[in-house]
């Protein structure tokens, strides 16, 4: 056993931490909370504890905030929290590291990369898995602002939501780059297509299927755990996207550039979709990597004005035990 007074240590708070899971409740009178104990059940896989008296998304309620706890290991934090009867909860949530083997990704469908000038972009028909989440990557450029309208889509249980979305002045036109999650219920064969509000000048689709990934949220909402994108109006070969995408999750990208360039998937990154369209020009692709943590996302050889968009996916392990006061509460 390890005993540790160190609180507020490694990562924030992901936005994935949500208000967090009530693991204890008093109903009446008042409770003094003498120590946590968080003991990681498994051989191989770390995870960090996060606690707090409340909402978990208010930063003055935060208990214990990235607190690593390594595989096979106990550690005690001593709190003396005085619990006000049923006023006050404490909830938990546990970030777990990624096994490498996890969640390795199924192109769905190959890479749509229509130059038609059009409004909706359709994939050709895929099966979906049972029970797996889905990440769409899309890409459009035109004149004004694109924005996506709806999609036409009869898989079973999918319902596209949005995720991130970033834009860019691309060649005296307007790009956008944009991410959505579904999570589907049956083994539907069909097409999904795109429809943006207007005509775009060419139009990208990548769908990519995560297996193992938490479904236990809406949609894929608990797969999400953090997010990021960056636009790039330079000649570098690299778009950087900054932010605390931590704790080992898969990391996966879409990512384009104004040109028909060939891309590279950048370092550490293995590339799941890669097109061109010659007019106008422009080439995208979409991967992922095991990083525990990123700051670049796509490798372009020529071209310039890039978009990039990032996304931390978490599987659906629990490894965390907790123990209040020497009573197991989770």
């Amino acid at each position: 056993m390890v005993d540790t007074l160190t609180r507020l240590a490694g990562p924030t708070i992901p936005a994935k931490g949500e208000a967090g899971t009530t693991i204890y409740d008093p109903s009446t009178g008042t409770i003094v909370i003498r120590n946590a104990t968080f003991t990681n059940v498994h051989a191989g896989r770390g995870a960090w504890a996060h606690l707090s008296i409340g909402d978990m998304t208010v930063p003055a309620n935060r208990i214990i905030s990235g607190l690593y706890v390594p595989p096979g290991e106990t550690i005690v934090v001593p709190l003396d929290l005085v619990m006000a009867g049923a006023t006050e909860d404490i909830r938990a949530r546990q970030i777990v590291d990624q096994a490498g083997t996890a969640m390795n990704p199924a192109s769905a469908t190959a890479l749509i990369a229509d130059s038609t000038d059009a409004t909706t972009y359709t994939t050709a028909t895929w099966t979906a898995i049972s029970g797996a989440e889905y990440l769409l990557f899309a890409y459009a450029r035109a004149a004004t602002t694109p924005a996506i309208s709806s999609f036409t889509d009869t898989h079973s249980g999918i319902t596209w939501t949005l995720v991130d979305s970033v834009t860019g002045l691309l060649a005296s036109n307007i790009g956008k780059l944009v991410c959505y999650r579904a999570h589907s219920t049956g083994t539907t064969n069909t097409t999904t297509a795109v429809v943006w509000t207007a005509t775009m000048q060419c139009g990208f689709v990548s769908i990519i299927s995560l297996e193992g990934g938490d479904a236990s949220g809406t949609h894929g909402s608990e797969c999400i755990q953090k997010s990021g994108a960056a636009y790039r109006p330079t000649t570098s070969t690299t778009v950087e996207v900054f932010g605390a995408l931590h704790c080992g999750g898969r990391v996966f990208a879409g990512s384009n550039q104004q040109s028909t360039g060939a891309t590279t998937a950048g370092g550490g990154f293995t590339e799941i979709h890669d097109g061109t369209t010659a007019t106008p020009a422009t080439a995208f692709e979409s991967s992922y990597s095991l990083q525990p943590g990123f700051y670049g996302a796509g490798l372009f050889t020529t071209g310039v004005e890039r978009l990039a968009l990032l996304v931390n996916i978490q599987d659906d392990v629990d490894v965390l035990n907790v123990t209040l006061n020497g009573v197991v509460v989770t």
